[in-house]
């Protein structure tokens, strides 16, 4: 039973990669569902131990520690990127009196 979560998991951190890489935050919403429907299930297990719902819960948390990093790298270079169009704009601004 471990072996399916865990291997679950490799395929959600697989799918985040691919909607990270495209920048498809549709698709991680829909990936986020996959994740909640994961936890509700190995909550629900009573075959799993214990300690084995913990280490599928501590590698949970790896996968979205990734994922946040990756998120607030994207947000840095939005902000860089909106930084620099207000920039261009008033050197337009300055440029056209």
């Amino acid at each position: 039973m471990l072996a399916h979560y865990l291997e679950s998991l490799d395929g959600i951190r697989a799918d985040i990669d691919k909607a990270l890489e495209a920048k498809d935050f549709d698709q991680l919403a829909a990936i986020d569902d996959q994740v909640k429907a994961l936890v509700r299930a190995l909550s629900d297990d009573k075959v799993i131990s214990s300690e084995d719902k913990s280490l599928v819960l501590s590698r949970l948390n790896e996968v979205y520690d990734v994922l946040l990093k990756a998120l607030a790298r994207f947000k840095n270079e939005v902000t860089q990127q909106v930084a620099n169009m207000h920039q261009n704009k008033k050197g337009i601004k300055a440029y056209r009196q």
